[in-house]
């Protein structure tokens, strides 16, 4: 990853991706699983990992590109070659080279893997729709544009974006925190205050104050938007699930439970990503674990 590019995340995770999503979990995923006769593996350590709604990506420290989960769409149809970034979105997924240039790969009808020919510092993959950002702050999207998922605010410099089903979320370095896109379940009710991270689930958001406490927005009929209080330096939205790595090293997690969204192993951590029903932590040794719905192989990297 170059300099200019470490200096960024998109929400679909932290630096390390601890985020990630735009899928519904109830949307579930055809009945596509995981190849059972693959025998191939990832050599090397994990450096990056982002959660899809039924697939995870993750990127080895040598920059190796690995995607395992439903296959339905093609959207663990990795392309071959080294990249710096990796974001799993609903059924496609997306990723930087060494460039900037995007890649997009999966369920592309609505035109949500069509990337522009520009280079990025970094990409985040929602349901139906991406986005690009730039190393001047500024954002550009692609993809179905039907809830305004696709306009970002002119004239806003971000160093971090994210994106749900049908909105998007963006982070400046002063720690404001704007929204965009679908207001029908209060994604765009950001509250008030200055913030370190930002996550974006499927249909709520959460966020690290700068004092390291945890806010979420959004949809609630779960309990995603019911952080817990102490102090935490990582965060990742989901589908109905939230999840917060506390200062130790531990993963806490809550909100829907009906798959086994949590409790979490008791590893200690450095990112988190969490994808429609299932997370996926990453150790400082570059171990990868994932709980959560296995149904579709999600949990399983190679």
């Amino acid at each position: 990853m170059t300099p200019d590019r470490q200096r960024y995340a998109c929400a679909c995770a932290g630096l390390l991706l601890a985020l990630a999503l735009g899928c519904d979990p109830g949307d579930d995923d055809d009945s596509t699983t995981a190849d059972d006769d693959d025998t191939t593996t990832a050599t090397g350590e994990w450096a990056e990992v982002s959660a899809g709604s039924h697939h995870t990506c993750g990127l080895t420290r040598d920059g190796d590109l690995w995607c395992w989960g439903s296959d339905a769409q093609g959207q663990t149809d990795a392309p071959p070659g080294r990249y710096a970034q990796v974001a799993a979105g609903n059924f496609h997924s997306c990723v930087l080279d060494d460039s900037g240039l995007a890649t997009c790969w999966g369920r592309c009808e609505e035109g949500q893997c069509s990337a522009p020919a520009e280079p990025f510092v970094a990409v985040a993959a929602g349901k139906s729709h991406s986005c690009g950002l730039r190393a001047d702050g500024s954002v550009v999207c692609w993809g179905d544009p039907h809830e305004g998922q696709t306009e970002p605010p002119d004239g806003i410099p971000f160093v971090e974006i994210g994106l749900g089903e049908t909105h998007g979320c963006g982070r400046t370095g002063e720690g404001a925190i704007h929204c965009w896109g679908a207001e029908n379940l209060g994604q765009l009710d950001v509250p008030a205050g200055s913030y370190q991270r930002l996550s974006v689930g499927v249909f709520h958001s959460c966020a690290l104050t700068d004092a390291g406490a945890v806010a979420c927005w959004g949809r609630a009929d779960d309990g995603q938007t019911e952080a817990p209080a102490g102090t935490f330096a990582g965060i990742a939205a989901g589908g109905g699930h939230s999840c917060a790595l506390g200062e130790d090293g531990a993963a806490t997690c809550w909100g829907m439970v009906s798959h086994a969204e949590y409790p979490p192993p008791p590893d200690s951590f450095t990112a988190l990503a969490a994808g429609g029903h299932h997370t996926c932590g990453l150790t400082a040794t570059g171990v990868l674990r994932c709980w959560g719905w296995i149904g579709h192989g999600q949990c399983d990297p190679p």
